[in-house]
């Protein structure tokens, strides 16, 4: 047509959205569940990653295809308001998209379809809270297994048995009294790593940990009943501009410039001796002299303690933070029983803020045996610390995991279908397969066959609740088992996959238009701004003239 673009219209459009759906489906599908596969991220200087986490991926690789980017964004959505869900939402999706492109080479008319899946969608969100159990703090068994569920999908089955317990004592320890119940908050809860000794000597403190060290070997390494400042800065004289000279014009001018220097480290140390101050936790770097003299006074000095930290410390003890040590007084200083520095591996110390006055204020100190275990560990743990806060908060419920929630909305679905009136019957019967596909992922990623598990888990689900596990591979029943989900995860999954897949199966047209490359001009900016700077000044001069 000459209009400069290319044009796929109707099927071919659809065609292609639906093939990439299908491929993005596919490559994240593989790591779903406990047994899902790892994936190696290798950038170009030579970094990697090895990880289930496809979210990572979906960073570092760049999606070209619309569909693509619209399934990873939603995904990405869902996961950042519920903590899960970014696989499974993905997987629904594709499913849905594919099982559309059926319906409408059968003849039935994508705005029938959209219509049918809403309706589905609405009916599987009211069958969930149906079937699912409310979770109060007290239900400490159930919580834990809820977290071990969510951890085993991500990391090992050993290392969930322990961080489990830890996640929601950590997160149980934050709660305070709200209404008829209580409130969480997961920002109480820092999670810190470092390489050295293995993922099981991951602990839970009381306190706050930093990993930091005393600017001086003198200073002292335990100090109980501490007196804690929070100070930005002020410790140091600013060094002068390498051109700056200092001109003394008479011979006892240096006992003055020493004398006034002296004067300065007095003003600083003054108000910190003063006030019986024997912890001073510090934004910015310390003086040679006044390092000394602190340790003298068996001060503990860190320094160079970053704005998040200093800020967590000061919610743990109590403290007020303050720009110089002349502004401290004794209301604003904090209080803590123990603060020790530890050493945890060779060369590794981290100082240790216990009995705090902020009794809620919880830390995981996630050990690996490299800095990407760690890294992965600690991702892992901010996710489902997420995901229960969400779920303990909103008075959430838990659902029966291993697929067993799936195949009753599913059979729920499909027994309903059959009352619709019109087209939207196949939709909703379409919807229901696309549902069932999870668990098959499931039983594909655990190495058994998918066909006999749906078969043999549509039978036995007509009497009970009863899924997959996805470590052995074997029916269960998941209230013995202990392999329960979060209710609002899975209703989120469910609504934000069908809202994509109705807008994808909606579209008849694409437009691709032709990347258009501008000529990059050899002449250096700088240079065309001195020339531009010339003319402007030229043209002044002329003016003059």
């Amino acid at each position: 047509m000459g209009l400069g673009f290319t044009e796929y219209r109707e099927r071919d459009a659809l065609r292609e959205n639906c093939t990439a759906a299908k491929l993005v489906a596919d490559m994240v599908s593989t790591s779903y569940g406990p047994a899902g596969m790892y994936k190696i991220l290798l950038r170009d200087d030579g970094d990697f990653n090895v990880t289930k986490n496809v979210e990572m991926l979906s960073k570092d690789v760049a999606s070209v295809h619309p569909v693509v980017r619209l399934l990873v964004e939603t995904g990405k959505s869902v996961k950042s308001s519920t903590g899960d869900g970014f696989i499974s939402t993905i997987i629904l999706a594709g499913q849905l998209i594919g099982r559309a492109w059926k319906l409408i080479q059968e003849g039935i008319h994508p705005e029938v379809i959209s219509r049918g899946y809403h309706i589905a969608s609405r009916m599987a969100s009211q069958t969930i809270s149906r079937y699912s159990i409310a979770i109060s703090h007290r239900d400490r068994h159930v919580l834990d297994a809820v977290v071990k569920t969510l951890l085993n999908t991500k990391l090992s089955h050993s290392l969930s048995d322990k961080l489990a317990p830890m996640l929601v004592e950590a997160l149980l320890g934050t709660a305070q009294n709200f209404g008829d119940g209580v409130r969480v908050d997961g920002e109480l809860v820092v999670i810190e790593g470092r390489r050295g000794g293995s993922l099981s000597d991951t602990e839970l403190i009381d306190g706050v940990v930093l990993h930091k060290r005393g600017v001086d070997r003198l200073m002292p390494r335990r100090i109980e009943n501490a007196r804690i400042a929070l100070v930005y800065g002020g410790f140091s004289i600013e060094r002068p501009d390498m051109f700056t000279k200092v001109v003394l014009s008479k011979t006892f001018g240096i006992s003055d410039f020493y004398r006034a220097r002296q004067e300065f480290f007095d003003d600083v140390v003054e108000p910190i001796l003063k006030l019986g101050v024997n912890v001073v936790i510090c934004g910015e770097n310390i003086d040679e002299m006044l390092r000394r003299l602190l340790a003298r006074h068996n001060v503990l000095f860190v320094r160079n303690v970053s704005k998040e930290n200093m800020k967590v410390i000061a919610n743990a003890v109590g403290a007020v933070q303050v720009l110089n040590p002349r502004e401290l007084s004794e209301e604003k200083l904090g209080r803590c029983k123990l603060v020790e520095e530890r050493i945890l591996a060779a060369l590794d110390r981290w100082i240790f803020f216990e009995g705090c006055p902020n009794e809620r204020v919880k830390s995981i100190l996630v050990r690996g045996p490299t800095d990407k275990v760690v890294e992965e560990v600690k991702r892992v743990l901010r996710d489902c610390l997420k995901t229960v806060e969400v779920l303990l908060n909103s008075k959430a419920a838990a659902v029966p995991g291993g697929g067993a929630i799936e195949i009753r909305t599913a059979e729920t679905l499909r027994n309903w279908a059959y009352s619709l009136g019109g087209k939207e019957q196949y939709a909703v019967l379409a919807f229901a397969e696309a549902l069932e596909q999870l668990p098959a992922q499931l039983a594909k990623n655990v190495g058994v066959d998918h066909l006999d598990v749906l078969a043999e888990l549509r039978r036995m689900n007509l009497d009970g609740f009863f899924g997959l596990d996805g470590l052995r591979g074997v029916i269960v029943n998941p209230f013995d088992s202990g392999i329960l989900d979060p209710a609002f995860v899975k209703k989120e999954c469910i609504a934000a996959a069908t809202e994509v897949a109705s807008l994808v199966i909606r579209v008849d047209h694409t437009f691709i238009f032709p990347f258009k490359s501008v000529k990059k001009s050899p002449i250096p900016e700088p240079v065309k701004a001195v020339r531009r700077t010339s003319q402007i000044l030229k043209n002044i001069r002329m003016r003059r003239t």
